[in-house]
Formats: structure tokens, sequence, C-alpha cells
């Protein structure tokens, strides 16, 4: 039973772990982006804009995936765990604050 009610870390460590159990059991079933994605993808956005220099939306784009894949599959379990767990933090903050503005 996780809620936005509970304390700061119970609802974050709940929810981390429910996405690690879910996370071992379908582990065969997620495919890792590995090397060759990330090179066809850095290609394509190439050819795309058919420009040297990459505008700042690829770039940006790009550390996503990179920073997607190193916290999701080749990162340890527990950087993913405190990656999720700050998330979290933020998102009650943004709750707190919100229901504080609207009432």
């Amino acid at each position: 039973p996780c809620n936005m009610k509970d304390s700061w870390f119970s609802f974050p460590l709940c929810f981390s772990f429910t996405v690690l159990n879910f996370r071992l059991h379908f582990w065969k079933d997620i495919k890792p982006i590995n090397e060759v994605n990330l090179l066809d993808l850095r290609h394509n956005i190439n050819v795309n804009f058919r420009s040297g220099e990459k505008p700042a939306f690829t770039k940006f784009v790009l550390q996503i995936v990179l920073l997607m894949e190193s916290l999701l599959y080749t990162g340890t379990l527990v950087t993913t765990v405190l990656v999720i767990w700050l998330l979290q933090c933020v998102l009650i903050l943004l709750h707190n604050f919100i229901s504080n503005v609207l009432g």
C-alpha cells in the first residue's frame, strides 16, 4: 500500500522495491541498449539533420539515452534504487507544493 501520505522514506522505498521486484522477475525480457543501437541512433540523427554540428536538442536526447542505458542496463541495482528514490522525493515535494498552492 504505497500512497502519498506515507513518510519521506516509506513511499519511495516501497515504490523502489516494487520496481526492483518487477525488474528482477522480468530481467530476461528487458533488451539492453547496446553500442550498435547508439551508433545507429547517432548516424540517423546526423543524416536527418544533414549537418556537422548537432543541434542542442539532439545532444540533449543523446545524453538522456546514454544516461538511461547506464542507469537501467549497465548500472547497479543500488544506483537504480537511489535514482528512483530521488525521483520519488521530488514527486512528493511537487505534490505537497501543488496541494499547498491549490489549498
